[in-house]
Parts: structure tokens; sequence; C-alpha cells
């Protein structure tokens, strides 16, 4: 953040290099989260303190869980990614202003997509150390916990999404059209908010337990075919233009909630560390 304002627009003597700037401030606070990394890895006080003799030697035993839990989560996210890739090259194609619309609504939900992220998180890793202790009560409770409390968010966001749509908007822009469309947009996203919470929930219980190659499957079905083949019809067959994508954002949200429910509701996954 310090160094996108002294690089973007040349703050106390640093050139203005705008998006140039925008760039290096990016690589070097990546950078630093690197060294802070590795830092906390090798520090005496860790617990899962790296040293170069006995930490790098592979073990047969370690290495295939990893392995195999890793791949389905690269598989998962190359599956979003691609998603992602095609969902923006289809609004690409409705010209600058729309896209401009469209960018700064996801620059507004991406502050949620990071909250999320936190839930889900927090669900894999006590999940999977609560199953690790082969305590699937306490691993269900868990769940149960995070959902309650992203859903409680949930209805915050829903709510000042839905109330303060233009004011948000209104940061980044004062251009009437993008404003009025921007608005609109809150409001589907706003209407995603409770699946995107109860799917990253259940998501990040499943991937706490090892049980990741399905999530990897609702990735490739619902973010990279159904998601850009729905915005793309949407979007230019039926004529909605910007708000296309967003639609096909909200079916995406609910179709891998009700998937992820469903899996999680099976009980296969307290079984899958043991």
């Amino acid at each position: 953040m310090v160094f996108n304002y002294l690089l973007i627009g040349g703050h106390f003597g640093y050139p203005r290099l705008e998006v140039e700037g925008a760039a290096i401030a990016t690589a070097l606070g990546c950078f630093i989260a690197f060294l802070m990394s590795v830092q906390s890895l090798v520090s005496p006080k860790s617990k899962l303190r790296l040293t170069l003799k006995k930490s790098w030697l592979p073990s047969r035993e370690i290495l295939a869980p990893v392995g195999e839990i890793s791949f389905s989560a690269f598989v998962e996210q190359l599956c979003m990614r691609l998603g992602f890739f095609l969902y923006a090259l289809i609004v690409a194609g409705l010209g600058t202003k729309m896209f401009a619309t469209h960018q700064i609504c996801m620059n507004i939900c991406n502050i949620c997509f990071s909250c999320y992220d936190g839930f889900a998180a927090a669900a894999a890793a006590l999940v999977g150390q609560n199953l690790g202790r082969k305590r699937s009560d306490r691993a269900e409770c868990v769940t149960v916990i995070c959902n309650r409390l992203a859903m409680t968010m949930a209805i915050l966001m829903v709510a000042g999404l839905i109330l303060f749509r233009a004011p948000l908007i209104q940061m980044f822009t004062a251009d009437p059209e993008i404003i009025q469309l921007g608005s609109w947009i809150m409001i589907l996203f706003a209407l995603s908010v409770p699946s995107l919470s109860a799917m990253t929930v259940y998501g990040g219980a499943l991937r706490g337990a090892g049980d990741t190659r399905l999530i990897a499957v609702y990735a490739l079905i619902s973010t990279t075919i159904i998601r850009p083949a729905l915005s793309w019809l949407l979007c230019y067959p039926v004529g909605l233009g910007v708000i296309g994508p967003w639609i096909g954002l909200l079916v995406d949200f609910v179709l891998r909630f009700l998937l992820c429910r469903r899996r999680y509701r099976t009980g296969l996954w307290k079984q899958r560390v043991y």
C-alpha cells in the first residue's frame, strides 16, 4: 500500500510510474512476504523449524499423501484460474466502460472473498487437526461454528452491499452510468454472498480432511465450464451485457455450495485422514 502510493502518483520525491509503479509495489510486497515466511520457518522459536540437514531428507510416507492432496489442490486452482480468465475475456468484449464497471465491482467483492478465505482456512486447519486426533465429532462441531460465524458475516455483508452500493462505487468513479449499472451488480453479488459463505466453509472442511479430488471436479464443472458458458450466453445472445456474467457468478456459487454440502453430508470425509 505504501509503495503503491509513492510510486503510482510520484509522492515524496519518488518517480511517477503509474501502472509500472503498481507492478513494482506488488512485486516488492510479495518478496517481503517471502522473506517473512522463510524467517518464520527457520526461527528457533518456530514449531515447524526447518534445518538444512534432517528437515530436507525425503520420506515416502510423508511425500505420498502430500503429493496426492497437493495435486488435487493444484488441479482445483488451475480450473478456477482458467475459469476466471475466460470470465474476464467475456466481459472485456463488452468495451472499456463495461469492463471498468465490472472491475470496480470485482474490487469491492474481493474484500468479501478475502474474508471468507479466512473462514475456509480456519475450517481446513481445525477439521484436519481434529480428524488427526480421531475426533470427527469435534471436526463437525468446528464446521458448524465456522458456518454460523460466516453466515453472520454474510448477513452483515448483504445489508452493507445493498444499502451502500452507490457510495461504494462512487469511491472509484463519478460516472453516473457506471454507478447505476454497478449498483445493480452489487445487488446481484449480495444475493450470492450466502452461498459463497457456506461454500467456502464446506470446501475448507473437505480440504482439511484431505477430500480434495471432488473439490477439483466441482471447480472444473462449475467454474471452468458452467460459469463462462452461462455468462457468455446471458451476456451476448440474451443481451444482458455486463449483468449476464454476474448472474453466471451467482449460479456458480450456488452450484458449488450445493455440491460441497452434499459431499460433506455423506460423511465420507471423516475417514480420509485415518
